[in-house]
């Protein structure tokens, strides 16, 4: 039986919630419950956490923030391992002062300002913080893909201080581990290796550069050459979530070509190609490594030589040799995120604009979409207007069967992998909420409330 404590909280929580009616969806016809077994609230407004694991007695646990609902599975007396937010990155709240630009993550499509990231231990109490302000620009905050380390990357500006480059990489407790000088890191893995640039403060940058790639003691263990410096641009890195893999990309910045290389964390080349009529965005949450089975992404295919029009958007999946097996056309654009299943036999790929497709890795075909109600048709000219207000799709992330999704102005939906089932979908009355990542739980931050609260699934299908 759950204690009034449980029930208070729960049904504070639940009358915060506004249940939207989707596409195929009416209200009341929810096939699971999200309970939350979880809640802490801090003083900042949040940007992202990242969560650590321990070790503690039942009664610890609750002091930490678990509700009974979370831990009556356990005995009394008995230790449990839990999880609870060991960083904070938080927002800015001040003006005129230096602030990162948070682009670690797979989940905004424009620029967090952030103004510390924080470490606590896990009783919750405060131990350090890292401060925007002790840099002398604006600079860009890249996280590890679960939250291992992370690197203050230096970028010039036109005015100002035309060689601010390098970047200073730390670990989650806060530890400097190595600074480099030169080239200003784009990109880093779990085991705190880098990938780094000379990048350009002109936009566009003008063609050139070279990849550099930095061990875990930030020393040059390997560069990738560009293959026409008076062509493309060095531009984009990416790290698999397992650290052994990156993909870098030679871009022309605006039109195509790209050449895309697979690299061992070492730098050693695995496979490399151009694609003449190919562009892509240079976004990290629009391709997707699947170690020893290949890379899928998103690309614009141009359909007009030499012009910036025409294009066809499409999905691309290339083998761990290099071969392009198959691409499938979208017939939409927007933001774009691909994600893979966790048996890697599925892609699915979510649009800002109103659709999520599941996709067979085997040959490109659709096997289920999912339409918004307010989603532009396929083919169709995407007005502005049509989408001023909607939720769009800017974030996901795949727990077991279940898809997640987080849409503009507080809107959180479930999605059931197997078919593409809407099975729970709440909003958070204009919250800004997002989705930090964990292995197990279902964690969700209420930004503007410096609120994490962790669920609990209970299928009611």
């Amino acid at each position: 039986m759950l204690s009034i404590r449980t029930i208070t909280k729960l049904t504070a929580l639940v009358l915060g919630f506004i249940s939207l009616v989707g596409a195929g969806e009416k209200e009341g016809e929810s096939n699971i419950e999200l309970i939350p077994v979880y809640e802490k609230t801090f003083d900042d407004t949040i940007v992202d956490v990242i969560f650590d694991t321990a070790t503690v007695t039942i009664e610890e646990a609750k002091k930490m923030g678990w509700q009974e609902e979370g831990l009556k599975k356990i005995k009394g007396g008995k230790k449990t391992k839990i999880i609870y937010p060991k960083v904070v990155i938080t927002r800015k709240k001040e003006e005129g002062k230096a602030y990162y630009h948070y682009t670690g993550i797979n989940r905004n499509y424009g620029t967090d300002d952030v103004r510390a990231i924080k470490f606590y231990n896990k009783t919750g109490k405060f131990l350090k913080t890292i401060d925007a302000g002790i840099f002398k620009k604006a600079v860009e905050l890249l996280r590890s893909p679960n939250g291992r380390y992370f690197c203050i990357a230096k970028w010039p500006a036109e005015f100002g201080y035309y060689d601010y480059r390098g970047g200073d990489l730390y670990d989650a407790d806060g530890r400097m581990i190595w600074q480099i000088n030169t080239n200003t890191p784009i990109a880093i893995s779990d085991e705190g290796y880098a990938i780094a640039t000379y990048v350009d403060w002109d936009i566009p940058p003008a063609p050139g550069g070279k990849f550099y790639v930095y061990n875990n003691k930030g020393e040059l263990i390997r560069t990738i050459e560009n293959p026409d410096t008076t062509l493309l641009v060095a531009r984009f890195a990416k790290f698999s979530d397992d650290g052994e893999w990156a993909i870098v990309a030679f871009k022309k910045e605006t039109f195509p070509p790209t050449h895309l290389t697979l690299i061992k964390k070492s730098g050693e080349i695995v496979w490399e190609k151009l694609f003449p009529e190919c562009r892509i965005t240079a976004r990290g949450e629009e391709v997707t490594i699947i170690p020893y089975i290949g890379v899928c992404g998103i690309w614009d295919y141009q359909l007009v030589k030499g012009t910036g029009g025409f294009r066809e958007t499409e999905v691309y999946f290339i083998d761990w040799q290099g071969n392009l097996k198959w691409t499938t056309p979208l017939g939409i654009r927007g933001n774009m995120i691909v994600n893979g299943s966790g048996d890697g036999d599925k892609i699915y790929v979510a649009s800002a604009f109103g659709y999520l497709w599941c996709i067979d890795i085997q040959n490109g075909k659709i096997i289920w979409t999912h339409k918004e109600s307010w989603a532009p048709e396929l083919r169709t000219i995407v007005k502005s207007s049509q989408i001023a207000h909607a939720p769009m799709f800017r974030e996901m992330k795949i727990i077991t069967d279940k898809i997640c999704l987080i849409g503009e102005t507080g809107v959180f939906s479930v999605f059931y992998s197997k078919n593409g089932d809407l099975l729970k979908r709440m909003e958070f009355l204009d919250e800004k909420i997002s989705l930090p990542f964990t292995e197990q739980y279902l964690p969700l931050i209420k930004g503007n409330k410096g609120q994490v609260v962790i669920f609990n699934e209970e299928d009611l299908r």
